[in-house]
C-alpha cells in the first residue's frame, strides 16, 4: 500500500475535510503526489503577476480555508502522459462516488490552459461542456447528445484517434454500447456520437494503446442482472475492442472479446476499472474494482505491450 509523503500530508491537510477523505483512500491503491492545497495571498498574487492565474487573491478557489481545490498528480510525475492522467482521474472519481462526494475533475477542451469540465448528465442522455473562464467560474458552452434512452453511465477523456485533440467516450447502460465524440478544434466542439454495439450493460471504461497500433483501445466493465424462474442475480464480466483502423476520422474496432472479471463463485460484477503496468514486465494489467466483494482484482497482461496514451 502506497502512502503519503511528508510534503503532500502537509499539503492535503490543508483542504476541505472531503477531499483529504477521497485521496486518503486513493493513495491505498495509486501512489500520487499533493502539489498545493492552499494558496496564500503573496503566492496567488504572484501566480497572478507571472500570468500562471487569472485572478488575484481571495478569489481563486485555493485561497479559501480549507482549500476547496487540490492539485495533485500520479507519481512519478510525467505530465506528457495525458492518458495516464486521464484514467488517474476515472479512478479518483469512482472513489469520490463511492464515498457519496461530488468532485470535478476536467480537461482542457478550448486549449486556453484553463481546466474545463464535461458533465454527464445520464438521466438527459446528454454530455454538458462547461468552459473555465480562468478564475474558477463555469459556463455551459455545449450539449453533446447521445442515443435516446441509451442512460450512459460513464464518462472519460482520452484521444481516440491519436489527432492532437481530446475525444470523449460514454459506457451506455441501457443501450448496450459505447458512445465516442471527436474533437474537432479548439473549442468545446464535438462530433455527433459514434456509437459502437458491446454486450449487455456497460458501466464504465477504460482506454490504453494495447497492440500499439497508434489508436486507442477500450476495456469495458458490464454489470448486468442473470435472471431464472428462482432467481435473479447481479453479475458482470469485462469486454476488450481493439482499434483495427481509422476511417473519415473515426476509428474502426474489432468485435468485443468478453472476459471474466473474477474467478468468485457468483461473477460479482465489476465497477471502476484502471490500466496499469503493475509488475513491470512491460505488459499492460487490469485493476478492477469489485465493490459487492469489496475488493479489488488485478488481472495480469499476457499478450499486450503496449502504451497507455497515444505515440
Amino acid at each position: 500500500m502506497f502512502k503519503f509523503g511528508k510534503k503532500s500530508k502537509e499539503r492535503l491537510a490543508t483542504c476541505h475535510p472531503n477531499l483529504q477523505k477521497v485521496f486518503n483512500e486513493v493513495i491505498k491503491h495509486i501512489d500520487c503526489s499533493v502539489l498545493e492545497g492552499h494558496r496564500g495571498e503573496e503566492r496567488q498574487n504572484k501566480f497572478y503577476e507571472e500570468g500562471k492565474s487569472k485572478v488575484k487573491f481571495p478569489h481563486g478557489r485555493h485561497n479559501s480555508s480549507p482549500s476547496n481545490a487540490v492539485d495533485i498528480t500520479p507519481y512519478p510525475i510525467d505530465w506528457d502522459d495525458r492518458e495516464r492522467q486521464t484514467l488517474f482521474a476515472g479512478f479518483v472519481l469512482g472513489i469520490a462516488q463511492g464515498m457519496g462526494i461530488k468532485l470535478r475533475w476536467g480537461g482542457d477542451w478550448d486549449n486556453d490552459s484553463d481546466t474545463d469540465l464535461a458533465v454527464l448528465a445520464s438521466a438527459d442522455n446528454a454530455i454538458e461542456i462547461w468552459l473555465n473562464d480562468g478564475s474558477g467560474n463555469f459556463s455551459k458552452a455545449s450539449t453533446q447528445p447521445s442515443s435516446s434512452g441509451s442512460s450512459p453511465r460513464d464518462l472519460i477523456s482520452g484521444d481516440w484517434n491519436c489527432d492532437g485533440y481530446l475525444d470523449l467516450a460514454t459506457a451506455d447502460y441501457l443501450g448496450n454500447s459505447i458512445s465516442l465524440f471527436y474533437g474537432q478544434s479548439s473549442g468545446a466542439v464535438f462530433s455527433s456520437p459514434q456509437t459502437i454495439s458491446i454486450g449487455k450493460g456497460p458501466a464504465s471504461l477504460a482506454s490504453a494503446d494495447f497492440n500499439n497500433d497508434g489508436r486507442m483501445d477500450f476495456v469495458i466493465a458490464h454489470r448486468f442482472y442473470y435472471t431464472t424462474s428462482s432467481l435473479s442475480l447481479l453479475t458482470g464480466d469485462i469486454g476488450i475492442l481493439l482499434s483495427e483502423s481509422v476511417s473519415n476520422g473515426q476509428v474502426v474496432f474489432t468485435s468485443e472479446t468478453r472476459l471474466a472479471a473474477t474467478t468468485e463463485s457468483q461473477g460479482t460484477p465489476p465497477a471502476d476499472i484502471l490500466i496499469l503496468n503493475l509488475d513491470n514486465d512491460s505488459k499492460l494489467d487490469l485493476l478492477l474494482s469489485l465493490p459487492i466483494n469489496q475488493k479489488l482484482a488485478v488481472l495480469s497482461g499476457k499478450n499486450y505491450t503496449g502504451s497507455l496514451n497515444c505515440p
